[in-house]
């Protein structure tokens, strides 16, 4: 008989089935001796093989076979009944490689935030890699914390593909053959596994657990089942560990991931080039908090929000919500409830420095007097400002009048439609400009006091926009013939 037990209940319970026993609150095994499919949602080419697994006479979860094109799926129960999970482990055992000269693609392990899409479509919704290609399963999930193995190098520093040095931190920039974190979709850490099919399953320096099939028919039968885990302490705190040697820095990575509702998912593919990904005997064990909780913070130029969620039954009184901002006390701007979420936002009174490190320290109490505290840590997005230096002097503009200032410029060449190439055409960089300059002020400005609503009606096309009533484009015809429009 197999054991479950839920929450804080004791003693015995009904079989789990299909290979699956629940041993201790938040902690749940497959291993996949019998069929899955009646307790794990399987989507794609994610499927049981009843034998072959580890141990051989037991089964495993094709996650993908060594066949291009595959794309597979696994979504975890809620374990925690709509809990905030604070800290989680995930084990398996991995079969990888088998594949193609050049393996693809890789798999990922997921703790995505309730709403992420790919929890209503856990084949697609997934993350950019490093070099744009979007919708990546090895990359992670755009929310909450993706563990990624990816065993394709999609280009940047070449040093790190190939025979490149195994191990520490590549520049996130670059893509990598190795293992990756992502956080809130945020590229934070990877640890290069440059060898590629190495003939011992128990190298570390390579993400396949053996040599590829001599045959080139993607045949398991020469790889091994190597052991993979993953463990986010409450502190944020990441310990990642391949082939019993740890990837992740000693003392693991110190990341910033901020507690949510979620579920866990695996995914992985395979695409032009593949790669058995097999798993068994996966363990999860998870830890949901047991008082209210803060979320990521989002920051903007001039503030930040987050969101504090309930762990019923214990609620958040929103009105006893306080603030410091980097080290300074800062009253919200506002907090308002719906369900169990608190919604704070916070203006600064002065912009946050683009890119800066920002810590904001929380207080608030319970609907019965208990207090709480936390911090979180939040880097503010790049943003330009406008140098002051562009402003007019005082009593320079006439604020009693409204309009804008026009700036046209027209090319006798087609310079496409692309924003990089209208701002070297107004800088002068692709040609003459051969706008009608008696339409312009002797700063070459138009001044626009109606509607900007234009089409180059000279040309045939003042019934393409959507509003109608369209007006020609100051300067507009210009001195050559059949020019191209940009005005700023």
């Amino acid at each position: 008989m197999k054991l479950k037990q839920y929450g804080s209940i004791l003693g015995l319970a009904v079989c789990l089935g299909g290979g699956a026993v629940r041993i201790q609150a938040g902690t749940v095994t497959y291993n996949f001796d019998s069929d899955p499919s009646a307790i794990l949602k399987l989507f794609g080419t994610s499927a049981w093989v009843p034998t072959d697994g580890n141990p051989s006479s037991g089964g495993y979860l094709s996650i993908t076979d060594a066949v291009n094109s595959q794309r597979g799926a696994i979504v975890f129960d809620d374990f925690d009944n709509g809990l905030v999970v604070k800290a989680f482990s995930f084990s398996m055992d991995v079969r990888i490689g088998g594949g193609t000269d050049a393996p693809a693609d890789g798999i990922s392990i997921n703790y995505v935030r309730a709403g992420d899409p790919v929890l209503s479509d856990p084949l697609n919704g997934w993350a950019t890699g490093p070099n744009g290609e979007s919708n990546l399963p090895e990359e992670g999930a755009t929310t909450g914390l993706s563990i990624g193995f990816d065993a394709w190098y999609s280009g940047g520093d070449n040093s790190w593909n190939g025979a490149g040095r195994p191990g520490g931190s590549a520049s996130l920039t670059d893509d990598v053959i190795g293992m990756s974190v992502r956080i809130d979709n945020k590229l934070v850490y990877q640890y290069a596994l440059p060898t590629l099919n190495a003939p011992v399953g128990t190298d570390p320096t390579s993400l396949q657990t053996g040599p590829q099939d001599p045959n080139n028919a993607g045949s398991p039968d020469l790889l091994t089942w190597q052991p993979l885990s993953v463990n986010l302490a409450e502190d944020g705190t990441l310990v990642i560990k391949y082939k019993g040697v740890e990837l992740t820095p000693a003392g693991g990575l110190h990341t910033t991931f901020a507690p949510s509702p979620g579920r866990l998912v695996l995914v992985g593919r395979t695409g032009g080039a593949n790669q058995n990904n097999h798993v068994d005997n996966i363990r999860i064990t998870t830890i949901p908090a047991t008082t209210p909780t803060i979320g990521t913070v989002q920051g903007k130029p001039d503030g930040f929000a987050f969101t504090i969620t309930d762990a019923a039954p214990i609620a958040v009184n929103p009105a006893t919500v306080k603030l410091t901002f980097n080290g300074a006390a800062l009253t919200p701007t506002s907090t308002s409830k719906t369900g169990g979420d608190t919604a704070v936002v916070a203006k600064t009174p002065a912009l946050i420095p683009s890119g800066s490190t920002n810590t904001v320290v929380a207080t608030f109490q319970d609907t019965t007097g208990n207090a709480y505290s936390a911090t979180r840590v939040f880097v503010e997005g790049a943003y330009a400002v406008i140098p002051t230096a562009f402003a007019l002097p005082d009593g320079a503009v006439d604020t009693g009048k409204g309009g804008f200032r026009i700036r046209s410029y027209e090319t006798a060449t087609d310079n496409q439609n692309s924003l990089a190439l209208t701002e070297q055409e107004l800088q002068g960089l692709l040609g003459a400009n051969l706008v009608d300059a008696s339409k312009f002020d002797a700063s070459g400005f138009f001044t626009e006091t109606g509607v900007i609503n234009y089409a180059k009606i000279s040309a045939g096309d003042g019934t393409q926009g959507n509003f109608g009533s369209e007006t020609e484009i100051p300067g507009f015809p210009g001195t050559g013939p059949n020019g191209y429009d940009h005005a700023a």
